[in-house]
Protein backbone atom coordinates (compact mmCIF):
# COMPACT_ATOMS: atom_id res chain seq x y z
CA UNK A 1 0.00 0.00 0.00
CA UNK A 2 1.21 3.59 -0.52
CA UNK A 3 2.44 5.48 2.52
CA UNK A 4 -0.35 8.09 2.49
CA UNK A 5 -2.03 10.76 0.36
CA UNK A 6 0.07 13.89 0.21
CA UNK A 7 -0.65 17.29 1.66
CA UNK A 8 1.12 20.32 0.24
CA UNK A 9 1.80 23.21 2.61
CA UNK A 10 2.89 26.44 0.97
CA UNK A 11 6.62 25.79 1.35
CA UNK A 12 6.33 22.34 -0.25
CA UNK A 13 4.18 23.69 -3.09
CA UNK A 14 6.93 26.25 -3.74
CA UNK A 15 9.62 23.53 -3.79
CA UNK A 16 7.58 21.33 -6.12
CA UNK A 17 6.81 24.33 -8.31
CA UNK A 18 10.53 25.03 -8.72
CA UNK A 19 11.07 21.38 -9.65
CA UNK A 20 8.29 21.61 -12.23
CA UNK A 21 9.99 24.62 -13.80
CA UNK A 22 13.26 22.65 -13.83
CA UNK A 23 11.48 19.82 -15.63
CA UNK A 24 10.36 22.21 -18.35
CA UNK A 25 13.86 23.62 -18.66
CA UNK A 26 15.64 20.28 -18.84
CA UNK A 27 15.44 18.15 -21.94
CA UNK A 28 13.13 15.13 -21.93
CA UNK A 29 15.98 13.12 -23.46
CA UNK A 30 18.18 11.61 -20.79
CA UNK A 31 21.76 11.71 -22.08
CA UNK A 32 23.82 8.65 -21.27
CA UNK A 33 27.20 10.26 -21.74
CA UNK A 34 29.24 10.41 -24.88
CA UNK A 35 27.16 9.22 -27.81
CA UNK A 36 24.76 7.24 -25.63
CA UNK A 37 21.16 8.44 -25.47
CA UNK A 38 18.04 6.84 -24.08
CA UNK A 39 14.67 8.45 -24.58
CA UNK A 40 12.50 8.57 -21.49
CA UNK A 41 8.98 7.25 -22.17
CA UNK A 42 6.23 9.84 -22.24
CA UNK A 43 5.85 11.17 -18.71
CA UNK A 44 2.64 13.08 -18.19
CA UNK A 45 2.92 14.77 -14.78
CA UNK A 46 -0.66 13.96 -13.82
CA UNK A 47 -0.10 10.27 -14.49
CA UNK A 48 2.36 9.61 -11.65
CA UNK A 49 1.10 7.12 -9.08
CA UNK A 50 2.44 5.60 -5.88
CA UNK A 51 4.21 2.23 -5.99
CA UNK A 52 3.59 -0.57 -3.49
CA UNK A 53 5.84 -1.14 -0.47
CA UNK A 54 7.00 -3.81 1.94
CA UNK A 55 8.68 -2.45 5.07
CA UNK A 56 10.72 -4.23 7.75
CA UNK A 57 11.94 -1.87 10.49
CA UNK A 58 13.77 -2.34 13.76
CA UNK A 59 11.85 -1.37 16.89
CA UNK A 60 13.78 1.82 17.58
CA UNK A 61 12.78 3.58 14.34
CA UNK A 62 10.05 6.15 13.99
CA UNK A 63 8.33 5.88 10.60
CA UNK A 64 5.83 8.52 9.58
CA UNK A 65 3.73 9.16 6.54
CA UNK A 66 3.85 12.64 5.08
CA UNK A 67 0.55 13.57 6.71
CA UNK A 68 1.68 12.29 10.10
CA UNK A 69 4.97 14.18 9.85
CA UNK A 70 3.25 17.47 9.12
CA UNK A 71 1.01 16.93 12.15
CA UNK A 72 4.08 16.79 14.43
CA UNK A 73 5.19 20.36 15.10
CA UNK A 74 8.92 19.64 15.54
CA UNK A 75 9.11 17.53 12.38
CA UNK A 76 7.00 19.97 10.37
CA UNK A 77 9.29 22.88 11.35
CA UNK A 78 12.38 20.84 10.43
CA UNK A 79 10.93 19.86 7.04
CA UNK A 80 9.95 23.44 6.27
CA UNK A 81 13.48 24.67 7.03
CA UNK A 82 15.00 21.89 4.96
CA UNK A 83 12.85 22.40 1.88
CA UNK A 84 13.13 26.19 2.12
CA UNK A 85 16.94 26.09 2.31
CA UNK A 86 19.58 25.74 -0.39
CA UNK A 87 20.98 22.50 1.08
CA UNK A 88 19.09 20.34 -1.43
CA UNK A 89 20.66 20.90 -4.87
CA UNK A 90 18.47 21.58 -7.88
CA UNK A 91 17.37 18.66 -10.02
CA UNK A 92 19.80 17.90 -12.84
CA UNK A 93 17.63 15.72 -15.07
CA UNK A 94 14.19 15.98 -16.60
CA UNK A 95 12.88 12.82 -14.95
CA UNK A 96 14.46 13.70 -11.61
CA UNK A 97 12.72 17.08 -11.68
CA UNK A 98 9.41 15.49 -12.64
CA UNK A 99 9.74 13.03 -9.79
CA UNK A 100 10.34 15.84 -7.31
CA UNK A 101 7.39 17.84 -8.55
CA UNK A 102 4.94 14.93 -8.79
CA UNK A 103 5.91 12.38 -6.11
CA UNK A 104 2.79 10.52 -5.10
CA UNK A 105 3.87 9.18 -1.70
CA UNK A 106 6.47 9.95 0.94
CA UNK A 107 8.06 8.33 3.97
CA UNK A 108 9.86 10.14 6.80
CA UNK A 109 12.26 8.09 8.93
CA UNK A 110 13.35 9.47 12.31
CA UNK A 111 16.42 7.75 13.76
CA UNK A 112 16.93 8.38 17.46
CA UNK A 113 20.09 7.15 19.25
CA UNK A 114 19.55 3.87 21.07
CA UNK A 115 22.22 2.55 23.43
CA UNK A 116 22.86 -0.97 24.66
CA UNK A 117 23.73 -1.85 28.27
CA UNK A 118 27.36 -0.92 27.64
CA UNK A 119 26.40 2.51 26.36
CA UNK A 120 27.24 1.69 22.73
CA UNK A 121 24.92 2.94 19.99
CA UNK A 122 22.71 0.24 18.44
CA UNK A 123 22.36 0.25 14.66
CA UNK A 124 18.73 0.62 13.62
CA UNK A 125 17.73 -1.02 10.34
CA UNK A 126 15.10 -0.55 7.67
CA UNK A 127 14.30 -2.69 4.63
CA UNK A 128 12.26 -0.77 2.07
CA UNK A 129 11.14 -2.99 -0.81
CA UNK A 130 9.34 -1.13 -3.59
CA UNK A 131 7.26 -2.90 -6.23
CA UNK A 132 6.77 -0.82 -9.35
CA UNK A 133 3.48 -0.70 -11.24
CA UNK A 134 3.38 -0.92 -15.07
CA UNK A 135 3.07 2.87 -15.13
CA UNK A 136 4.79 6.06 -14.02
CA UNK A 137 5.53 6.36 -10.32
CA UNK A 138 7.53 8.65 -8.06
CA UNK A 139 8.16 8.92 -4.34
CA UNK A 140 10.23 10.66 -1.69
CA UNK A 141 12.13 9.16 1.26
CA UNK A 142 13.50 11.43 4.00
CA UNK A 143 15.89 10.15 6.67
CA UNK A 144 16.64 12.29 9.72
CA UNK A 145 19.45 10.79 11.79
CA UNK A 146 19.66 12.45 15.19
CA UNK A 147 22.87 13.10 17.14
CA UNK A 148 24.83 9.93 17.87
CA UNK A 149 22.45 7.59 16.04
CA UNK A 150 23.35 4.62 13.82
CA UNK A 151 21.21 3.55 10.87
CA UNK A 152 21.33 1.12 7.94
CA UNK A 153 18.88 1.38 5.04
CA UNK A 154 18.40 -1.34 2.44
CA UNK A 155 16.38 -0.25 -0.60
CA UNK A 156 15.18 -2.82 -3.11
CA UNK A 157 13.26 -1.92 -6.24
CA UNK A 158 11.47 -4.79 -7.99
CA UNK A 159 8.58 -5.48 -10.37
CA UNK A 160 7.62 -3.13 -13.16
CA UNK A 161 7.37 -3.65 -16.89
CA UNK A 162 8.82 -2.14 -20.04
CA UNK A 163 6.28 0.66 -19.59
CA UNK A 164 7.40 1.45 -16.03
CA UNK A 165 9.06 4.76 -15.20
CA UNK A 166 10.15 5.29 -11.59
CA UNK A 167 11.78 8.29 -9.94
CA UNK A 168 12.82 8.26 -6.29
CA UNK A 169 14.50 11.02 -4.32
CA UNK A 170 16.10 9.97 -1.02
CA UNK A 171 17.20 12.80 1.26
CA UNK A 172 19.47 11.98 4.21
CA UNK A 173 20.18 14.54 6.94
CA UNK A 174 22.61 13.66 9.72
CA UNK A 175 23.18 15.53 12.94
CA UNK A 176 26.47 15.41 14.88
CA UNK A 177 28.17 12.00 15.08
CA UNK A 178 25.33 10.19 13.29
CA UNK A 179 26.28 7.33 10.93
CA UNK A 180 24.07 6.29 8.02
CA UNK A 181 24.76 3.36 5.69
CA UNK A 182 22.64 2.97 2.58
CA UNK A 183 22.39 0.06 0.15
CA UNK A 184 20.42 0.36 -3.07
CA UNK A 185 19.63 -2.52 -5.39
CA UNK A 186 17.25 -2.48 -8.34
CA UNK A 187 16.07 -5.53 -10.28
CA UNK A 188 13.02 -3.86 -11.75
CA UNK A 189 12.00 -3.54 -15.39
CA UNK A 190 11.61 -0.25 -17.21
CA UNK A 191 13.38 3.03 -16.50
CA UNK A 192 14.61 3.53 -12.92
CA UNK A 193 15.88 6.94 -11.79
CA UNK A 194 17.28 7.07 -8.24
CA UNK A 195 18.61 10.25 -6.67
CA UNK A 196 20.27 10.40 -3.24
CA UNK A 197 21.06 13.68 -1.49
CA UNK A 198 23.11 13.46 1.70
CA UNK A 199 23.59 16.43 4.03
CA UNK A 200 26.29 15.35 6.46
CA UNK A 201 26.77 17.19 9.74
CA UNK A 202 29.78 17.50 12.10
CA UNK A 203 31.67 14.26 12.82
CA UNK A 204 28.90 12.37 11.01
CA UNK A 205 29.13 9.97 8.08
CA UNK A 206 27.00 8.85 5.15
CA UNK A 207 28.18 5.83 3.16
CA UNK A 208 26.13 4.70 0.18
CA UNK A 209 26.40 1.55 -1.95
CA UNK A 210 24.47 0.80 -5.14
CA UNK A 211 24.09 -2.43 -7.13
CA UNK A 212 21.62 -1.87 -10.00
CA UNK A 213 20.38 -4.81 -12.06
CA UNK A 214 17.47 -3.40 -14.03
CA UNK A 215 16.38 -4.97 -17.31
CA UNK A 216 16.00 -1.58 -18.98
CA UNK A 217 17.71 1.73 -18.24
CA UNK A 218 19.08 2.88 -14.91
CA UNK A 219 20.20 6.29 -13.82
CA UNK A 220 21.45 7.33 -10.40
CA UNK A 221 22.75 10.55 -8.90
CA UNK A 222 24.33 10.26 -5.45
CA UNK A 223 25.34 13.65 -4.11
CA UNK A 224 26.79 14.04 -0.62
CA UNK A 225 27.42 17.46 0.91
CA UNK A 226 29.83 17.48 3.86
CA UNK A 227 28.58 20.57 5.69
CA UNK A 228 30.03 19.91 9.15
CA UNK A 229 33.69 19.71 10.26
CA UNK A 230 35.22 16.22 10.20
CA UNK A 231 32.24 14.85 8.26
CA UNK A 232 32.79 11.79 6.07
CA UNK A 233 31.16 10.63 2.84
CA UNK A 234 31.56 7.54 0.68
CA UNK A 235 29.87 6.34 -2.49
CA UNK A 236 30.49 2.79 -3.76
CA UNK A 237 28.99 1.85 -7.15
CA UNK A 238 29.06 -1.77 -8.36
CA UNK A 239 27.77 -2.00 -11.91
CA UNK A 240 27.05 -4.90 -14.25
CA UNK A 241 25.44 -4.18 -17.62
CA UNK A 242 24.62 -6.85 -20.20
CA UNK A 243 22.22 -7.25 -23.11
CA UNK A 244 21.12 -3.80 -24.21
CA UNK A 245 21.00 -2.26 -20.74
CA UNK A 246 22.15 1.27 -20.12
CA UNK A 247 23.47 2.55 -16.81
CA UNK A 248 24.30 6.20 -16.18
CA UNK A 249 25.79 6.87 -12.74
CA UNK A 250 26.92 10.10 -11.11
CA UNK A 251 28.69 10.03 -7.74
CA UNK A 252 29.63 13.38 -6.24
CA UNK A 253 30.92 14.54 -2.86
CA UNK A 254 31.20 18.21 -2.00
CA UNK A 255 33.47 19.38 0.82
CA UNK A 256 31.90 22.41 2.52
CA UNK A 257 33.75 22.31 5.87
CA UNK A 258 37.22 21.73 7.28
CA UNK A 259 38.83 18.33 7.86
CA UNK A 260 36.24 16.43 5.86
CA UNK A 261 36.98 13.12 4.14
CA UNK A 262 35.52 11.55 1.03
CA UNK A 263 35.90 8.34 -0.91
CA UNK A 264 34.25 7.78 -4.31
CA UNK A 265 34.66 4.22 -5.58
CA UNK A 266 33.27 2.41 -8.63
CA UNK A 267 33.73 -0.89 -10.42
CA UNK A 268 31.79 -1.95 -13.47
CA UNK A 269 31.58 -4.56 -16.24
CA UNK A 270 29.85 -4.10 -19.60
CA UNK A 271 29.22 -6.91 -22.08
CA UNK A 272 27.02 -7.69 -25.11
CA UNK A 273 25.70 -4.32 -26.38
CA UNK A 274 25.40 -2.70 -22.97
CA UNK A 275 26.51 0.81 -22.05
CA UNK A 276 27.89 2.25 -18.83
CA UNK A 277 28.60 5.90 -18.22
CA UNK A 278 30.17 6.76 -14.90
CA UNK A 279 30.89 10.25 -13.63
CA UNK A 280 32.81 10.70 -10.40
CA UNK A 281 33.29 14.16 -8.96
CA UNK A 282 34.96 15.53 -5.84
CA UNK A 283 34.38 19.21 -5.14
CA UNK A 284 36.16 21.30 -2.53
CA UNK A 285 34.71 24.72 -1.85
CA UNK A 286 36.82 27.82 -1.44
CA UNK A 287 38.11 28.37 2.06
CA UNK A 288 37.97 24.79 3.35
CA UNK A 289 41.12 23.39 4.98
CA UNK A 290 42.68 19.98 5.61
CA UNK A 291 40.15 18.10 3.49
CA UNK A 292 40.88 14.72 1.95
CA UNK A 293 39.21 13.23 -1.14
CA UNK A 294 39.99 10.04 -3.07
CA UNK A 295 38.34 8.80 -6.23
CA UNK A 296 38.95 5.46 -7.93
CA UNK A 297 37.09 3.60 -10.67
CA UNK A 298 37.85 0.36 -12.52
CA UNK A 299 35.84 -0.86 -15.50
CA UNK A 300 35.99 -3.87 -17.81
CA UNK A 301 34.63 -4.23 -21.34
CA UNK A 302 33.89 -7.89 -22.17
CA UNK A 303 32.54 -7.52 -25.73
CA UNK A 304 33.48 -5.40 -28.76
CA UNK A 305 29.95 -3.98 -28.95
CA UNK A 306 29.87 -2.93 -25.29
CA UNK A 307 30.99 0.49 -24.17
CA UNK A 308 32.11 2.23 -21.00
CA UNK A 309 32.69 5.96 -20.56
CA UNK A 310 34.43 6.81 -17.28
CA UNK A 311 34.59 10.54 -16.61
CA UNK A 312 36.45 11.69 -13.47
CA UNK A 313 36.43 15.26 -12.23
CA UNK A 314 38.08 17.25 -9.47
CA UNK A 315 36.74 20.72 -8.72
CA UNK A 316 39.20 22.25 -6.27
CA UNK A 317 38.79 25.84 -5.09
CA UNK A 318 41.04 25.70 -2.04
CA UNK A 319 44.78 25.14 -1.52
CA UNK A 320 45.05 23.34 1.83
CA UNK A 321 43.55 20.08 0.58
CA UNK A 322 44.49 16.64 -0.70
CA UNK A 323 42.68 14.93 -3.55
CA UNK A 324 43.37 12.08 -5.97
CA UNK A 325 41.57 10.35 -8.79
CA UNK A 326 42.23 7.40 -11.05
CA UNK A 327 39.86 5.67 -13.43
CA UNK A 328 40.64 2.91 -15.90
CA UNK A 329 38.79 1.01 -18.63
CA UNK A 330 40.32 -2.27 -19.78
CA UNK A 331 39.68 -5.89 -20.83
CA UNK A 332 40.17 -9.18 -19.02
CA UNK A 333 43.82 -10.10 -19.50
CA UNK A 334 44.86 -13.55 -20.63
CA UNK A 335 47.32 -13.72 -17.72
CA UNK A 336 44.41 -13.42 -15.30
CA UNK A 337 42.91 -16.58 -16.78
CA UNK A 338 46.17 -18.50 -17.26
CA UNK A 339 47.01 -18.89 -13.58
CA UNK A 340 43.58 -20.30 -12.74
CA UNK A 341 43.51 -22.60 -15.79
CA UNK A 342 46.99 -23.88 -14.92
CA UNK A 343 45.44 -25.19 -11.70
CA UNK A 344 42.75 -27.14 -13.52
CA UNK A 345 39.98 -24.54 -13.44
CA UNK A 346 38.08 -24.38 -16.76
CA UNK A 347 38.06 -21.10 -18.69
CA UNK A 348 34.50 -20.27 -17.59
CA UNK A 349 35.34 -20.62 -13.91
CA UNK A 350 38.62 -18.79 -14.40
CA UNK A 351 36.80 -15.78 -15.85
CA UNK A 352 34.38 -15.78 -12.92
CA UNK A 353 37.27 -15.84 -10.46
CA UNK A 354 38.98 -13.02 -12.35
CA UNK A 355 35.81 -10.91 -12.26
CA UNK A 356 35.28 -11.54 -8.55
CA UNK A 357 38.86 -10.49 -7.93
CA UNK A 358 38.33 -7.40 -10.08
CA UNK A 359 35.38 -6.24 -7.97
CA UNK A 360 36.89 -7.49 -4.72
CA UNK A 361 40.04 -5.41 -5.09
CA UNK A 362 38.01 -2.23 -5.12
CA UNK A 363 35.52 -3.29 -2.47
CA UNK A 364 38.44 -3.94 -0.10
CA UNK A 365 39.00 -0.18 -0.03
CA UNK A 366 35.57 0.29 1.57
CA UNK A 367 35.62 -0.65 5.25
CA UNK A 368 33.33 -3.57 6.05
CA UNK A 369 32.15 -4.09 2.47
CA UNK A 370 32.14 -7.44 0.68
CA UNK A 371 30.57 -9.09 -2.34
CA UNK A 372 27.05 -10.34 -1.68
CA UNK A 373 25.96 -13.78 -2.83
CA UNK A 374 23.45 -12.17 -5.20
CA UNK A 375 26.21 -10.13 -6.82
CA UNK A 376 28.44 -13.22 -7.13
CA UNK A 377 25.59 -14.99 -8.94
CA UNK A 378 25.28 -12.07 -11.34
CA UNK A 379 29.02 -12.29 -12.05
CA UNK A 380 28.71 -16.03 -12.75
CA UNK A 381 25.83 -15.43 -15.18
CA UNK A 382 28.09 -13.18 -17.25
CA UNK A 383 30.25 -16.19 -18.04
CA UNK A 384 28.53 -18.93 -20.09
CA UNK A 385 29.51 -22.53 -19.23
CA UNK A 386 32.45 -23.89 -21.20
CA UNK A 387 31.63 -26.26 -24.03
Amino acid sequence: MPFAPLENPEWLSSWKGTAQEDAKRLSSVEHYGIGIDAVVPDTEPSAFVAPEYRVEASKGLELSTWKESLAQEETAVFLERLFSSTLIPSARTHLGALGRSQFASALVVYVQPTLDDAGIAIEETLLLETTLPPAQSADLVIIIAKTGSRFRLTERTIGGSDASVFARTTIVVTEEDAKVYGETSATASGFVHHEVVGIVGPYAAVKWREEPNVSGNYRSLTMLRLVGPSAEGEVLSLLIADGTRKADVLAEVEHCADETRARVLAAGVATDSARIVYRGNIRMKEGVHATDGDQEGRFLVLAPTARVDAIPALDIASKDVRSTHKLSVSHVKSDDLFYAQARGIPESGARTLALEGFFGTLIAKSAGAELSEEFRERIARLDPPSQ
